[in-house]
């Protein structure tokens, strides 16, 4: 049956891969880029992705703002909201935003492209493979493809940490790591409870190079502030306690941690200085908990690398390490890192996935970038296991770009499995990857996405701006989970229509911008335009549709036209004889230090009016169609790295402007009454977070936003912002957000969770927004292991009564009341609890409790 229903699936793939490319085979598939900036004429490397986080970071505010802490406490503060503010109701409806708006979401999709998977681990008693997207959530699935099941996306999870153990009793317990702070799950994932002996603190800045001995310790490096130490950490009970075994001086990045599967070795190498690397190898003997035990001080070979890389074996009872430096060169000890041998040159650079070596065939070794290398020989000699176009020819069998994790697990039979995860999902082999199969193409559903749009003619159409699996599109049905077809490789983000919505443009990073006459029809732009510039814009620069929407143009971020330009213009791009004719506005936004155009917006009730944002904040005005521009105000929201800011002209009132971005030291929404001249924080009601997109429904009675923290809705009548999350809302980044007036329908992107809608129902705005704390209800017995009951209802009423747990899943839906005034929880597992009773359709009582 499993081969019968490969088959069936490598056919459709085919058949997609033959509908989406076939037409067109002389077509160059965009290059995957990782989320770094590839400029003309250079090649694609880690050190990219160094740039990319520091600007990340500056975009933010710095360290000095915390905005990671700051994030993580804004998901248990959603999450302690939903206990209180949501009652979903039996066919899915539920309200929201404070009881006062009546809607449902939504999963749009894509169901059968799977995203970036972070790290896996597998069960060799049950053979099912737990998996973290980048997004941070986590899936199990079977062996087969078809069965995955989502395990939890209400808390994002951490890439550098994942384990399931097989307890005495037969139980599992998982393992991970929450916002860099390890956690453990005894219920399937659905709850998690921080592993003693971890730092007070709500998050830890770096988790990383998790193993896993045969006698079931776990091993991982963990640093719990920017500037702490980094220490080594063990757990002998599979992450209920840890203890640090020892701290390390230098930085993060010059430690590293490996398993020596075969030979059941826990091996550190810390790069103390460029001409220093110091060896240590774990002692079990030394004492109850061992010890981290130096082994040798020996002259460096990554002398011209801050990054310490480990890979360890055991091979004809020597064990044998390997390290790389950023020349590619590949180096091995057979003396326990007294000395290290240089064997051969990789031949590309790895990126941090680093190097694998087979504990049940040590000859085979392997490395990742946006390809995988695998060497037969111990590492003197490497090839390409497949080029990352030919993932397109073939997605079932052929390895999608982008090399994130590597491991090798055995199968209950004996067999043993490599697993290869990537920007496309997940990959297997049972011959040392001769041989690959793709199980994340069905139900594995952890699209990142950075855009998407609606077909202006027929709203069932939508286009998706992903990470790393292309632009994508697929008709929407019912409440159903869509499948998406990817039309073209690489990164897109912007999607905008013009032609009156028939024709789409889209952007791909670095300033590639294609031109689709006909989207529904086109796998594949029929016109392009490159920015080319010295300074171009930010990652995937803005663009929107012009002035006249009967017109195929749009305006762009700049760059210039001018090849040899410094600078930051408006660029105007027209489709002029079945070419992209540009233009420039006159303006260059970068002098005086006003940063890079991030957004732009143009007046929808006159068009002479066009507005800029920059990256540092500032704001512009033009009154005669762009021929001119005046900072009308700086120091405002920052952009972030990829979209920067958004400027939403009000529908109603052509003085009345909107402003988001990053919201840690700044306001998050800023609006001005004055066209621009002056603005004021419109951000109450929002946490601290970054705001990459707002938009209005059709009478700008309300505005909803995309923000790192989550989905939130603006209720003009209550001038706050209030979160719009639901029951089932995935904890994500939320990219942007499009309003559908024929549907009524907030239709979000998420980074690692795939689009989301939230179809608007009813609105009922009334003067009670918070919950009646002077109503006096109880739970007894508190704690309890068999029923609990209710004291200071009406016992003449029956209520409705949700249970949710401490993560704010509901896990139980009763009614009280009327003689039934007790229910149920010797079911649930031990834990504290949350009973929202629902004392009207305004009033809810959440009252906590535990079950021991």
């Amino acid at each position: 049956m499993r081969s019968s229903l490969l088959f069936i699936r490598t056919l459709s793939i085919y058949m997609l891969s033959l509908w989406s490319f076939g037409c067109q085979p002389e077509q160059k598939l965009p290059q995957p880029t990782d989320g770094t900036v590839i400029l003309q004429g250079q090649e694609e490397s880690e050190g990219n992705g160094d740039a990319r986080a520091k600007w990340i970071e500056l975009i933010h505010g710095g360290d000095q703002t915390d905005w990671r802490s700051i994030e993580t406490q804004n998901q248990w503060d959603h999450l302690a909201y939903l206990a209180e503010n949501s009652i979903q109701l039996r066919n899915g409806d539920e309200w929201v935003a404070n009881n006062q708006i009546l809607g449902k979401w939504i999963e749009r999709g894509s169901s059968n492209n799977a995203g970036s998977i972070e790290i896996v681990d597998f069960d060799p008693v049950d053979e099912y493979i737990y998996a973290i997207g980048s997004g941070g959530c986590m899936f199990k699935g079977d062996l087969s493809g078809f069965g995955w099941t989502l395990i939890n996306d209400k808390i994002r999870f951490s890439g550098g940490l994942l384990f399931v153990s097989t307890l005495n009793d037969g139980s599992k317990r998982l393992m991970a790591a929450i916002n860099g702070r390890p956690h453990y799950s005894d219920n399937n994932g659905s709850t998690w409870t921080p592993s003693v002996g971890t730092s007070g603190t709500i998050s830890g800045w770096v988790v990383k190079n998790g193993a896993k001995t045969k006698d079931g310790r776990i091993f991982y490096l963990n640093r719990f502030s920017d500037f702490g130490k980094i220490g080594v950490y063990m757990s002998t009970d599979n992450g209920k306690t840890v203890t640090k075994l020892k701290d390390f001086q230098s930085s993060p990045d010059n430690v590293s941690l490996a398993i020596d599967k075969a030979g059941d070795n826990i091996w550190i190498v810390e790069k103390k200085s460029a001409l220093s690397l110091i060896t240590y190898k774990y002692n079990k003997a030394n004492g109850a908990n061992g010890s981290i035990d130096e082994v040798a001080n020996a002259a460096s070979p990554i002398t011209n690398d801050f990054r310490a890389n480990l890979a360890a074996v055991t091979y004809r009872d020597t064990s044998r390490l390997y390290v790389y430096n950023k020349a590619n060169e590949f180096y091995q000890s057979v003396n326990n890192g007294a000395s290290w041998v240089r064997v051969s040159n990789f031949a590309s650079d790895p990126w941090g996935v680093g190097v694998f070596v087979s504990p049940s065939d040590p000859r085979k070794v392997y490395y990742g970038e946006v390809n995988s290398y695998k060497s037969l020989n111990n590492g003197r000699n490497w090839t390409k296991m497949s080029d990352w176009v030919d993932y397109y020819g073939n997605p079932v069998r052929n390895l999608h770009a982008d090399i994130m994790y590597m491991n090798e697990y055995k199968k209950t039979d004996g067999t043993n499995m490599q697993v290869n995860c990537n920007h496309g999902g997940i990959y297997v082999s049972t011959d040392y990857g001769l041989n690959w199969e793709n199980i994340g193409q069905l139900g594995l559903n952890v699209s990142q996405y950075y855009d998407v749009r609606t077909h202006p003619k027929d709203p069932q159409y939508i286009f998706a701006g992903s990470q790393d699996q292309g632009q994508q599109k697929g008709q929407i049905r019912d409440e159903e989970t869509a499948e998406l077809l990817q039309n073209i490789s690489g990164d897109y983000g912007h999607i905008e229509f013009t032609g009156n919505g028939k024709s789409l443009w889209s952007v791909y990073p670095g300033g590639s911008i294609g031109f689709y006459a006909d989207p529904l029809s086109q796998n594949y732009p029929n016109l392009g335009y490159e920015i080319e510039s010295i300074n171009e814009s930010v990652w995937i620069p803005p663009i929107i549709p012009g002035p006249d929407p009967k017109v195929n143009e749009v305006l762009a971020a700049g760059g210039s036209t001018d090849k040899a330009s410094a600078g930051s213009y408006l660029l105007r791009l027209k489709v002029v004889d079945d070419k992209i004719v540009a233009s420039q506005y006159p303006h260059n936004f970068a002098s005086g230090g006003a940063g890079q155009v991030s957004a732009i917006a143009i007046s929808p009730q006159d068009t002479n009016r066009m507005y800029v944002a920059t990256t540092n904040g500032r704001f512009f005005r033009s009154v005669d169609a762009g021929k001119t521009f005046v900072q009308k105000a700086s120091a405002l929201s920052g952009s972030h790295y990829l979209y920067g800011s958004c400027v939403l002209p009000s529908i109603k009132d052509k003085n009345t402007l909107y402003l988001s971005g990053n919201g840690y030291t700044n306001a998050p929404v800023y609006i001005s009454t004055n066209e621009g001249d002056t603005w004021t924080s419109m951000s109450s009601g929002l946490p601290k977070t970054t705001v990459f997109n707002i938009v209005a429904n059709e009478d700008e009675s309300l505005l909803f936003a995309a923000s790192e923290a989550g989905p939130y809705v603006y209720i003009a009548a209550k001038n706050k912002w209030f979160p719009l999350g639901g029951q089932i809302t995935p904890n994500q980044t939320y990219w942007s957000v499009e309003y559908v007036e024929a549907t009524k329908t907030a239709r979000f992107a998420t980074y690692g969770r795939g689009v989301w809608d939230f179809d608007v129902k009813e609105v009922m705005i009334t003067a009670t927004e918070e919950t009646d704390q002077s109503i006096a209800i109880q739970v007894y017995p508190n704690p309890s292991s068999d029923y609990i009951s209710f004291k200071g209802l009406d016992p003449t009423k029956v209520y409705p009564v949700q249970v949710m747990n401490s993560q704010g899943r509901i896990v139980g839906s009763h009614f009280v009341g009327a003689g039934t005034g007790s229910i149920p929880v010797a079911n649930l597992p031990k834990g504290q609890y949350f009973a929202v009773v629902k004392l009207d359709r305004l009033i809810s009582k959440t009252i906590a409790f535990v079950v021991q």
